[in-house]
């Protein structure tokens, strides 16, 4: 049984959107590119850390959350259904390039108000 089991097909692929389907094709064949020859039974958390340190070294924080949240999904599927007994996922940390991690600055209150009146006084915009 390979890192994903049948947990996709059986529980996931028949209620999940389109996208979502994208998503978890993606993170399948990252599983394959990065684990090939690791069975599920086989699988460890060192050998799951491993594989976080190696694909976060060069992917957004964001991406390395999203791939290991879907992957945890199927693994909490396998555990429940007997498959394996222990969830390798646990307490491991995800590894990722802060360099390719987008930091997102909010306004503050007054660059919001100055932005509000420029748009206004230059757009002829105005309020009810």
């Amino acid at each position: 049984m390979t890192i994903f089991g049948n947990g996709f097909e059986t529980y996931k692929e028949k209620t999940i959107s389109e996208r979502t389907k994208r998503h978890y094709t993606h993170t399948f064949n990252v599983m394959k590119d990065y684990l090939p020859n690791v069975k599920l039974e086989d699988m460890t958390r060192e050998k799951y850390q491993h594989f976080l340190d190696e694909y976060g070294s060069t992917h957004a924080k964001e991406t390395v959350s999203k791939l290991n949240s879907l992957i945890h999904a199927c693994i909490k599927d396998a555990i429940y259904d007997g498959h394996i007994k222990k969830d390798f996922i646990q307490r491991t940390n995800l590894v990722y390039d802060k360099s390719k991690t987008w930091k997102i600055d909010y306004l503050n209150i007054d660059d919001l108000n100055k932005l509000v009146n420029h748009l206004i006084t230059t757009r002829n915009y105005h309020y009810s």
